[in-house]
């Protein structure tokens, strides 16, 4: 901005109200909007000015608003809100904050005396407490005035200080929900243990209730979820008692993993367990957060234990059949039991060891010409069927057996079709190469 100095005798100040005129000659604005219209050309002399005036007006109300103790960790600065210059105290030190925190305080009004020192003793606790619940902000209500500080000062181009606190709405913000922590969860007895280390994070709490989850960590194979609910602090207040229900899922993209099936197998079956025992570790702390015992509702005997370990075995021999032909095999438990003779066979094979099959297997005879059924039927139970089985379907892929005489020995007619075809069963099958059957 460019003006002519005038030395003027005259006291202007004390001579407000008096009928001088003071006229001052040789002034331009050069932001007029007169001047703005003859030289629009101009536009870089023209931001030039107005950032010249802003440069100058910083200065002077930096001086003149803020106290001399925060001039040298704030300015007053300039800032366009909606088409309009506002000014604001601008940090310009790392630690203006620390040294100088942002306050407000407010006065709130009450309905009686009662309510006001009602919430004077845990008024805010309250609403901190249901923001963190629904970790959703919560209004501060009955506020009636408002003033901001910066530190001990009060801050001279606040916005309750321009424009009072009218239609001003304060919140209190839940507080951050903890980062996903290391855990490690041990299911187990006397014979059996699961173990599992996942990251969780708290999912959501409620009064008496809270739920921890790994929902966030997509690289888990396993969906955890840990829900305790009904919480009472002991006596102590270093324990408390309630509920809690532990869930454990294959995610999507792993529900055709044979090993992790297994583990998973290996879960379920100890949570039925009446003896079990359950412990959650927190990693990061070094220390158990959880333990409990004798969960389950049903005393698992020496047959449960012989049935789930050859359902582990049925399921080890396919994947040792998958690593073997370097296939892919889908888990399917029920087919898996379904085809166990079959699997086995195929197992023992490429271990180059002899099995008997002792499930109940049917087959049907076809003669060449017409036989004597009578006849047949006198050695019923003793009879010995063998047949050439080179190769068996299983899992959609073919495997040729070395040992292709199968035997079925111990065999009883089940049907007789016609005397030409009859079908046989036997509990008893081998099967042997041709050197063996020489041999033998």
């Amino acid at each position: 901005m460019k003006r002519i100095n005038n030395n003027s005798l005259i006291s202007v100040e004390n001579n407000k109200n008096s009928n001088i005129q003071i006229n001052c000659y040789g002034e331009l604005d050069e932001l007029s909007c007169d001047n703005i219209r003859r030289n629009y050309n101009k536009v870089v002399e023209l931001e030039e000015e107005f950032s010249e005036r802003l440069k100058y007006s910083k200065e002077i109300l930096t001086k003149k608003l803020l106290p001399k103790q925060l001039q040298s960790d704030f300015n007053i600065e300039t800032k366009l809100v909606d088409g309009e210059i506002e000014y604001i105290a601008k940090p310009i030190t790392e630690n203006a904050y620390k040294k100088f925190p942002l306050r407000l305080n407010y006065t709130m009004q009450f309905n009686s005396v009662e309510e006001a020192n009602e919430f004077r003793i845990n008024g805010i606790e309250k609403l901190q407490k249901e923001a963190d619940i629904t970790q959703k902000p919560v209004e501060i209500p009955n506020i009636t005035n408002m003033k901001e500080f910066l530190g001990e000062y009060e801050n001279p181009v606040a916005h309750t200080t321009k424009y009072g606190c009218q239609g001003i709405k304060l919140y209190i913000c839940p507080r951050p929900i903890p980062p996903a922590q290391k855990y490690k969860i041990e299911l187990f007895n006397e014979y059996l243990s699961f173990e599992l280390i996942t990251f969780l994070r708290l999912d959501s709490i409620k009064d008496k209730e809270f739920i921890l989850s790994n929902k966030e960590n997509d690289t888990e194979e396993f969906d955890v979820t840990i829900k305790f609910d009904n919480l009472q602090e002991e006596v102590n207040e270093l324990n408390c008692t309630g509920k809690f229900n532990i869930s454990i899922s294959l995610r999507d993209k792993y529900k055709n993993d044979c090993n992790l099936n297994k583990e998973k197998l290996k879960f379920l079956f100890l949570c039925e367990d009446k003896n079990n025992h359950l412990y959650i570790k927190n990693i990061n702390m070094d220390c158990n957060v959880f333990e409990t015992s004798n969960n389950g509702k049903k005393e698992k005997n020496e047959k449960d234990y012989e049935e789930f370990n050859n359902v582990l075995s049925l399921i080890d021999k396919v994947i040792y059949i998958s690593k073997i032909k370097n296939i892919k095999i889908p888990y399917d438990i029920k087919y898996f039991i379904e085809k166990e003779e079959l699997i086995n066979l195929i197992y023992y094979e490429m271990n180059n060891k002899k099995y008997t099959i002792q499930k109940e297997m049917k087959s049907l005879v076809n003669f060449e010409s017409e036989i004597d059924v009578e006849e047949i039927k006198k050695y019923n139970g003793n009879l010995a069927y063998r047949t050439n089985l080179k190769e068996i379907s299983l899992f959609g892929q073919k495997f040729e057996l070395k040992r292709n005489n199968m035997i079925m020995f111990e065999s009883k007619i089940s049907k007789i079709v016609n005397k030409r075809k009859i079908e046989l069963k036997s509990s008893h099958i081998e099967f042997y190469t041709d050197e063996e059957l020489k041999n033998n």
